[in-house]
């Protein structure tokens, strides 16, 4: 267990603490497997976990990081391609972390951008086979909790299917340093991701998949 994954594990502990009853029991009989979750899905020292929807348990599919408590509802929606929808239901929807979507549409981006289609969609979905299954970027990210931007990273870099699927951060060499320019400054990659909160990885599959240095952050243009 890497050290973040050990401080997401004292999160859980808290809330088990705090409310019993209210977390499910797969967390509750392996806190291992909240902490590989909370990693994938954007935890970051200082960020508080939250429900999407406060009447139901503490869930993979009903829970999110956010270093601000988020408004009370009603909640944000979001209308595409004829469907509208709170932005909690859209992140059940697309894998793509509740926190994750509000920062999008607050930094200006259009609601096809907000949902990752655009993305998808350049130049066109792709597909990784694993275990004798092969399923597009997106079914796996619904699949395995991880993040598509993450799992594109991966993916264009070279990885493994293996390594592509594999939750929690991987790994990376001592090569050179890469930057990002955004509010008038210029750091590296490490240092924007420890200032966001938003991992290496995504961050890394941002890049890959062309998208202006601002919006990889999360920041107004």
């Amino acid at each position: 267990m890497t050290e973040l994954e050990r401080i997401a594990t004292g999160v859980l502990k808290g809330i088990i603490n705090a409310n019993p009853d209210d977390v499910c029991q797969a967390w509750k009989a392996r806190p291992a497997a909240f902490a590989a979750w909370a990693v994938a899905n954007g935890y970051a020292p200082g960020k508080k976990l939250y429900r999407m929807d406060a009447a139901q348990n503490y869930t993979p599919e009903n829970c999110f990081f956010s270093s601000a408590k988020p408004a009370a509802a009603p909640t944000h929606y979001i209308e595409h391609n004829g469907k509208r929808q709170s932005a909690a239901e859209w992140a059940r929807e697309t894998g793509i972390p509740y926190d994750t979507l509000i920062s999008r549409i607050k930094a200006g981006w259009t609601n096809a951008q907000a949902l990752g289609e655009e993305a998808r969609r350049s130049p066109s979905e792709v597909f990784v086979t694993y275990d004798g299954r092969s399923q597009s970027l997106t079914e796996w990210s619904r699949e395995t909790g991880i993040p598509y931007d993450t799992l594109y990273g991966r993916w264009c870099t070279g990885k493994k299917p293996a390594e592509i699927l594999k939750k929690g951060h991987l790994k990376t060499g001592r090569g050179a340093k890469h930057y990002l320019t955004a509010d008038g400054r210029t750091q590296s990659w490490a240092a924007w991701s420890r200032e966001t909160g938003i991992s290496y990885e995504t961050i890394r599959g941002r890049v890959c998949a062309g998208w202006p240095d601002h919006k990889v952050l999360g920041l107004p243009e």
